[in-house]
């Protein structure tokens, strides 16, 4: 059935035809047929509460109370037996918990220190990768992430070129330096810098013969990087004359050149030091049980990095094997341990061994980043741990004592403490009675049956919640009104449902998916305490009509439901947002509802619109994410007075919307794909409010039904349709958006300025009217010329220049003033016989058809 938007300019025989015809529905509809649901088996019914003779004659509180304090004076003769070895065992995994945190602490804050340079070298090699910085960076560039990152030097370095920013001297005597080797020369410079602005003052230091590729990170670097197949190497310690020992990470630089064309030539290394000098200084401050310590060192040769004991060697220089230690025979442990296990590396992590006659537990954690593996060792004395154990077990005695006077005290507070989770229990009951999941906190108990509780409600909860997807938000809306009073229209012949012509067969379109949840919204009209209200009642509402005109012609099946799940999370979000109510009418069609209860602070009006934006927006997203055919998004908005509310029976009910409103925004729909455009409104919609807010102007007229069908004197109307382009309120701070914006408004303030039909002349002669119908088909003609791919314009031109034909002939019985004011398209659908020529049916298919649908324009 082809679709046909044909322009009409209305007389009065027309009206009246159409006038008489809503009389006649009008008086259809008051015809209606009443299905009662009082068989047996048609009904949910709900048991009764059953009530003992002393229900609720006992407090859970106090009898819990009396219990304890039995209890507790019978027991506490006992405790000083139980509590040594509760307390030993307490006491030792305190110990090892102790031990584990500070080993952790001690992962983590050398994590903390290395994992950032490894950040900074990255970050100026990307930067030089993609030409952000040359092959000599600025000084201000250098100086920036050195205070940004704060390592102890960064920079880039190439076969015949350096420069870095590097602490110079002495610890804590240390300054900030500037190191470069100019280009064919093998010199490095030193140059004092001042910190607090990174500008060079001075010379500190002449290096001669300094050849960069020779030096240990450079070719130490080089040989890892095809062994660990990265990019990236962290290195070996080395000493820094008058600076103690660093590690460094090195990262590939690239030709950015070559870079940029997807080749990757290495050209160079960004390097950034940390000094060992904080991870001592760290570890030294750390305490462990007493006289236990920390020690780190490397797993490939036993070096040490650093610990809370003395691990300095004597000349100050050289590196110390862990095996070497002097302070507290910590090497001598580090020996016995290598001889049980055959190395320190296949040691477990948790040792209890002996040593020079001391027993120890020793825990071992291992730290790898990247190719750097260091073991971390925390030794405690087992005398110290065993010391609080004795010292506990002279307590006992009086903790068994204090334990007896305090019993009955502190059965008062174990009473009110075992029955908190009935009490919260009782809270979530509240908040399940409003549907309010979010909020709910589910808690654990040491009774077996209040935890079951929770685990029976937790479970009930996530079935609930499944279901409550299913559930519009108009319902959500009802359940937080309910404890307001609510004071329904009388009742009158106007609130019966009204017999929908067969054209209009989805005006009140149904959210059957109501039905897999009809078991929670029990209840019928005539029952005065049913937390739903049955019946329509009229009410201001808004309905958003979306149709996705080509996503089932052009999507695979595959694609379909792929689609439709990102399409259907984005209308539950929105309607979730705005609180309105969402129907699916099919896979590619939807309605939203919003009314003033949904939104109470906003307009209907202007919150239709940033739902119909919002959705426009998430189509645009999936048009450019997805890689399928663009999906065409089709939004039709109407307003006004309709009917609403729940209907049904016991078995199933649902939220419905009776009258034009629905229909209008689907001819909207229809309307929007003909012209191309993806908002449309009518003009209930623009009022003043969302007209100051939104992009829009004028596109069509169209004849458009009443909100209430059988509102007394309620006539179709001709109303003028508008597109909505985008929102003129905008952040500042997106200079491009707002310039694209003012653009739009721009072009549509000229549009609408050509758009004369529907506008009062009635101030003006004909000739003088004769006089602005020429002169806009001037402006359209220009406009079409600047805007070739504006589809609404040559329509308008051709309209209008219909009129300026019909004003130049003398013979018109209609007057100019009224053919504008009551000028018209209407959509409708209509047959067309389409026989195919004999060609065409030797190419057809088996499963060959003789018509076809199209949509065309008939004027």
């Amino acid at each position: 059935m082809p679709m046909k938007i044909q322009p009409v300019a209305s007389t009065d025989s027309i009206c009246n035809k159409e006038s008489g015809e809503g009389s006649m529905a009008a008086q259809t509809n008051h015809e209606s047929i009443a299905l009662e649901d009082h068989h047996p088996s048609m009904k949910n019914e709900i048991a009764k509460k059953h009530s003992l003779p002393c229900s609720g004659c006992f407090s859970v509180r106090i009898f819990i109370m009396l219990t304890i304090t039995i209890l507790v004076l019978t027991c506490s003769c006992l405790v000083w037996l139980t509590s040594f070895v509760s307390t030993k065992q307490a006491l030792n995994e305190l110990s090892t918990e102790l031990m584990i945190s500070a080993g952790m602490n001690v992962l983590t804050y050398v994590d903390s220190q290395i994992r950032p340079i490894i950040v900074a070298t990255r970050t100026v090699a990307d930067d030089y990768n993609i030409g952000l910085i040359p092959k000599r960076p600025s000084l201000s560039y250098l100086y920036t992430k050195f205070n940004a990152f704060n390592p102890y030097g960064i920079g880039l370095i190439f076969e015949d070129e350096l420069y870095t920013f590097n602490l110079f001297g002495v610890p804590p005597n240390e300054v900030l330096s500037y190191y470069y080797k100019p280009v064919d020369e093998y010199v490095l410079y030193t140059m004092s810098v001042n910190a607090s602005n990174g500008e060079i003052t001075g010379q500190l230091k002449v290096t001669p013969n300094y050849d960069t590729t020779k030096q240990s990170y450079w070719v130490h670097s080089f040989e890892q990087f095809p062994l660990l197949q990265t990019d990236h190497v962290i290195g070996e310690p080395y000493y820094v004359p008058g600076g103690g020992y660093t590690i460094y990470c090195c990262v590939k630089l690239f030709d950015p050149v070559e870079y940029a064309k997807g080749n990757k030539r290495v050209v160079g290394l960004a390097k950034t030091n940390l000094s060992l000098n904080l991870i001592q200084n760290f570890l030294s401050g750390l305490t462990v049980l007493g006289s236990g310590y920390v020690l780190v060192s490397q797993t490939n040769n036993d070096l040490i990095i650093g610990g809370s004991i003395n691990t300095r060697p004597d000349d100050g220089i050289s590196r110390v094997s862990i095996y070497d230690l002097k302070d507290q025979r910590a090497g001598e442990l580090m020996k016995k341990i290598q001889s049980v296990y055959g190395s320190l590396s296949k040691a477990p992590n948790f040792i209890s061994i002996s040593s020079n006659g001391i027993d120890y537990y020793v825990l071992k954690l291992e730290y790898t980043l990247s190719n750097l593996v260091w073991n971390v060792f925390v030794v405690v004395r087992k005398s110290e741990i065993e010391f609080a154990t004795n010292i506990s077990t002279g307590a006992t005695v009086g903790v068994a004592v204090v334990v007896t006077i305090l019993g009955i005290i502190v059965a008062i507070c174990i009473g009110y403490t075992t029955t908190a989770p009935l009490r919260h229990l009782e809270k979530q009951f509240s908040k399940i009675k409003t549907m309010d999941f979010e909020n709910l906190e589910f808690i654990s108990s040491v009774f077996k049956e209040v935890d079951n509780m929770f685990v029976y409600l937790h479970d009930m909860v996530v079935w609930l919640n499944e279901i409550k997807t299913f559930i519009p938000e108009s319902v959500f809306v009802q359940i937080k009104n309910y404890n307001k009073e609510f004071h329904p229209n009388p009742t009158s012949t106007n609130d019966i449902i009204p017999i929908i012509p067969a054209e209009q067969s989805d005006t009140g379109s149904v959210n059957y998916s109501l039905s897999s949840a009809s078991t929670l919204l029990t209840g019928t009209k005539n029952k005065g305490n049913s937390l739903f209200k049955m019946g329509l009642t009229a009410r201001q509402s808004a309905v958003v009509r979306i149709w996705l005109s080509n996503l089932v012609a052009k999507n695979s099946s595959h694609e379909i439901a792929s689609i439709f799940s990102k399409i259907s999370y984005g209308l539950c979000t929105i309607a979730k947002i705005f609180q309105a109510d969402f129907q699916t009418l099919s896979v590619d069609e939807y309605q939203l509802n919003l009314s003033p209860e949904s939104t109470p602070k906003k307009s209907v009006n202007l919150q239709a619109l940033e739902v119909a934006l919002k959705f426009a927006k998430i189509i645009s997203n999936i048009n450019d994410t997805s890689g399928i055919a663009k999906i065409k998004c089709r939004i039709g908005i109407s307003s006004g007075k309709t009917y609403a509310g729940n209907l049904g029976c016991s078995l199933f009910r649902s939220f419905f919307v009776v009258g034009g409103l629905a229909e209008n925004a689907k001819k909207m729909t229809r309307l929007a794909d003909v012209l191309g455009c993806k908002i449309l409104v009518d003009s209930s919609t623009l009022d003043d409010d969302t007209s100051k807010q939104f992009i829009v102007r004028p596109v069509e007229r169209l004849l458009i039904y009443p909100g209430i069908y059988n509102e007394l004197n309620a006539e179709p109307v001709i109303s003028t349709i508008f597109e909505v382009a985008n929102e003129k309120v905008i952040d500042d701070s997106d200079w491009m958006n707002e310039l694209q914006t003012q653009e739009q408004d721009e072009k549509a303030e000229e549009f609408e300025s050509m758009f004369i039909l529907g506008k009062k002349f009635d101030f003006m002669a004909e000739y003088a009217l004769f006089d602005v119908i020429k002169a806009s088909i001037s402006q359209l003609e220009d406009y079409v010329i600047q805007h070739a791919n504006d589809r609404i314009a040559p329509r308008l031109l051709k309209v209008m220049r219909i009129l300026y034909q019909y004003a130049k002939d003398d013979q018109n019985t209609v007057s100019l003033h009224r053919m504008l004011a009551r000028y018209h398209t209407r959509l409708d659908y209509s047959l067309s016989e389409v026989f195919p020529s004999l060609s065409d049916v030797e190419n057809l298919s088996p499963n060959w058809s003789t018509g076809e649908e199209e949509i065309r324009y008939n004027n």
